[in-house]
């Protein structure tokens, strides 16, 4: 698993700290596959316990990658001394006590992206563990805090893609609940609830609202799809009637400025609380500042994008 790493605050040793921490997490891996080394500073910090490098041994871990598989969970924060405590941060945990951090993902796509020359990328790991009580006679799971993980990550891969990231596809950690390590299975990370306690049929699986986003998003439904492209009244009236997960707003075809279209947006009762997309060919492409103060929850520049998100 990979995490883009900060200091918890602005001091010599926090910032050192970081720094290896940064090397252990990413560059420990990454600087071998794309720039036939280690990275000088961790190996100084192993000292005696660094690898013994022969001949030809990076021309073989350096050998081109058809594609490059990124696993994240949250962020890491680095103290001088000790062992953060997340539950300072005052953010959301899930039940492994980990950061819910959204952000990181999309920091620590494009930190890859800008230092080295990645081949494509798939998140090969994201997800959450939450303990969620199935509902008495089978039904839906309510796992609305692991829908809610799900919607935030999802948004940030498509922040990253806008910022030239070369993502491909996202696989969930996981199918259905299984057993986690040293948690056995006491952390249940999976779209499909399981019934331990019967094991009727090599376990009995219980729809969740995490599931079921997932259903819609890559299979649109007649009662509701994943994508809504807003340009004019008329998309908007289709916006109502699909409640997507998200309305993409395509300034190229409106005849109002953006402040306009998106405030038409969120002034609709039914609609205004779905994540906007603001998709435009301007040139040159809106800062963050920019299409944040318009209402919109993202900014896709390039028509590609469009395409990856339409499939």
């Amino acid at each position: 698993n990979q995490s883009p790493t900060e200091a918890a605050c602005a001091t010599p040793g926090a910032e050192a700290r970081a720094r290896l921490e940064d090397g252990l997490l990413v560059r420990w891996y990454m600087d071998p596959l794309f720039k036939g080394e280690y990275p000088a500073d961790v190996l100084e910090a192993l000292g005696a316990d660094a690898p013994r490098v022969g001949a030809g041994d990076f021309a073989k871990i350096r050998a081109p990658l058809d594609f490059l598989g990124i696993n994240y969970y949250t962020r890491n924060i680095a103290l001088a001394e000790g062992k953060y405590d997340p539950t300072s941060s005052g953010l959301e945990l899930t039940d492994m006590g980990w950061e819910v951090y959204p952000a990181g993902l999309t920091e620590l796509l494009v930190r890859l992206h800008r230092d080295y020359p990645l081949p494509p990328l798939y998140i090969t790991e994201n997800g959450a563990g939450f303990e969620e009580d199935a509902p008495a006679g089978g039904g839906a799971v309510q796992d609305v805090a692991r829908l809610r993980y799900l919607q935030s990550h999802l948004e940030m891969c498509h922040r990253a893609i806008s910022e030239g990231v070369d993502l491909r596809g996202y696989l969930l950690w996981t199918l259905m609940d299984n057993f986690e390590w040293a948690e056995g299975y006491t952390r249940r990370f999976g779209l499909a609830y399981v019934d331990y306690a019967t094991q009727e049929n090599t376990s009995l699986r219980y729809d969740t609202t995490a599931h079921q986003f997932i259903l819609n998003w890559k299979t649109p439904k007649t009662t509701g799809c994943y994508i809504a492209r807003v340009t004019n009244a008329d998309g908007l009236k289709i916006a109502e009637q699909s409640l997507p997960q998200i309305i993409i707003a395509d300034m190229k075809m409106s005849q109002l400025s953006g402040e306009d279209f998106i405030a038409g947006i969120r002034s609709n009762s039914r609609v205004k609380h779905i994540p906007i997309l603001l998709h435009s060919a301007m040139q040159p492409p809106l800062g963050e500042k920019e299409w944040a103060r318009m209402g919109a929850n993202a900014y896709l520049a390039k028509p590609v994008d469009l395409e990856i998100l339409r499939h």
